[in-house]
């Protein structure tokens, strides 16, 4: 049976790719998170 081992694939190939959106959507909702809570701070129902 030739061929990479499925590990090898994941992490020379979907891993690297798939990065770049994780840390989008990561950073996206951190952002939302900050945004939010300055909104409420505004209207007077914040921290």
């Amino acid at each position: 049976m030739g061929g990479a081992l499925k590990f090898k694939v994941m992490f020379k190939h979907i891993v690297p790719n798939s990065l770049s959106p994780i840390v989008i959507i990561f950073f996206g909702g951190a952002a939302g998170t900050v945004l939010g809570l300055a909104g409420l701070a505004f209207l007077g129902l914040g921290d």
